[in-house]
């Protein structure tokens, strides 16, 4: 019994820590937020920073883990 709980507690923890991670790149209170304007899949960072700069008024921006994450404090 208690062996067929441990799949559904690594999944738990598994959910538990993506939703933290997510919520430090998009929170409010951080630096980093993901782009409201990219569209599709983020492989050139370059790309990224000049749209953030140019239509978001971020200090900057790159790719991470295929999304455009766009850098709003210095």
């Amino acid at each position: 019994m208690i062996g067929s709980r441990v799949p559904l507690v690594l999944l738990c923890l598994l959910f538990l820590f993506a939703s933290l991670e997510m919520r430090s790149v998009m929170g409010e209170e951080s630096c980093e937020r993901y782009s409201g304007t990219w569209r599709g899949w983020c492989f050139n960072s370059d790309h990224c920073n000049s749209q953030c700069r140019s239509q978001e008024e971020a200090l900057g921006g790159a790719c991470q883990a295929l999304a455009c994450v766009c850098y709003y404090c210095g």
